[in-house]
């Protein structure tokens, strides 16, 4: 391989992985408030039951 190919190659592996970090970031950080809001919502049924 040329040497320019080579660092068009790393470069690109490079971005993919910023990209995927990225995305993973994302990902958690929308899980963790999806799973907060679910335990919320289970926490109000119980209360809810508690009450009645």
């Amino acid at each position: 391989m040329i040497p320019t190919q080579i660092l068009q190659n790393e470069q690109h592996a490079e971005a993919e992985t910023r990209v995927l970090a990225f995305y993973g970031n994302v990902n958690s950080h929308y899980l963790t408030n999806y799973m907060e809001l679910q335990q919320d919502q289970q926490e109000q049924n119980e209360n809810h039951i508690n009450q009645d």
